[in-house]
């Protein structure tokens, strides 16, 4: 499928950049760089490729936290560990998937589907949810069996 990632403000940047993340973890597929594929089929020159390196550095040069290093900035740039990809169920720091919204906000969901509030899980499934965290509770609902 396609998807269109709008990175004209910060926060969308940080919206993009979680997106992808989230995709190329849990499906361990890579998602495109159009630019890098624009370079090496000669679609734009390198002074363009180097242009957008300037406006990089240039932002971390303006923010002296930042440090130049992929790993950093992939690790900065994730405002959560999202377990889906609206974000509804997350890790937390322990690594179990809990609830990001709600009465059981931080609530594992596991615990959550077995003894707290068993119908949850119904509610979440005829609700309005997207179907990728309809999928993730299900098999979380199916582990819990």
């Amino acid at each position: 499928g396609y998807t269109w990632l709008d990175t004209g403000t910060h926060e969308s940047l940080v919206e993009a950049t979680n997106f992808v993340k989230t995709v190329e973890t849990h499906q361990h597929r890579k998602i495109a760089c159009l630019e890098e594929i624009a370079y090496l089929n000669g679609w734009i020159s390198r002074e363009d490729v180097l242009a957008t390196y300037e406006v990089l550095k240039a932002q971390l040069d303006r923010y002296p936290s930042l440090q130049n290093d992929v790993n950093f900035l992939s690790e900065f740039s994730t405002q959560n560990k999202n377990v889906d990809f609206a974000g509804r169920i997350i890790y937390n720091d322990k690594n179990v998937e809990v609830f990001n919204f709600g009465k059981h906000k931080g609530c594992p969901v596991e615990e959550v589907f077995r003894t707290i509030d068993r119908g949850y899980y119904d509610w979440m499934m005829q609700g309005d949810f997207p179907q990728n965290t309809k999928n993730v509770i299900t098999n979380i609902k199916l582990r819990c069996k």
